[in-house]
């Protein structure tokens, strides 16, 4: 009974030790190195899209759609990150002074400067928007 006892102290501190020394961590297969997280936003092909810009009015913004988008000259403008040539690309908003901003800044007839990417299907993903200052 005793060296039952003794015997399972043993296997508990064992385990501890080997728990504790990470080598229970998940990796990317046999490389021992830790996987990277899954990007699960939208995946650009570069055959698939051309290099976009214009300087219009916003007509509509919407701020809670989904994914969040604006209409700048009747072309409908998603600002979500997406993946593209092995990059995940975040949409940079500045406004009229150079301070980065969220979707929910800007306001309806705000002059603008959209560079993205337009796919084949005419969806164009923003890279960058920036609001001009007032004429």
């Amino acid at each position: 009974m005793r060296k039952t006892k003794t015997i399972s102290c043993l296997i508990i501190i064992m385990a501890a030790i080997v728990a504790g020394s990470g080598c229970l961590t998940a990796t990317d297969g046999y490389s021992g190195q830790k996987a990277e997280p899954v990007f699960s936003g939208q995946v650009i092909d570069a055959d698939e899209a051309k290099s976009f810009s214009i300087n219009a009015t916003i007509m509509e913004i919407h701020a809670v759609a989904s994914p969040p988008n604006i209409m700048v000259a009747e072309r409908i403008i998603v600002i979500d990150p997406h993946k593209y040539e092995n990059k995940i690309i975040t949409p940079r908003l500045v406004d009229r002074d150079g301070r980065l901003i969220g979707i929910q800044d800007f306001k309806k007839g705000d002059r603008v400067v959209v560079r993205g990417l337009e796919l084949e299907d005419e969806t164009i993903f923003a890279e960058s928007i920036v609001v001009q200052p007032k004429e």
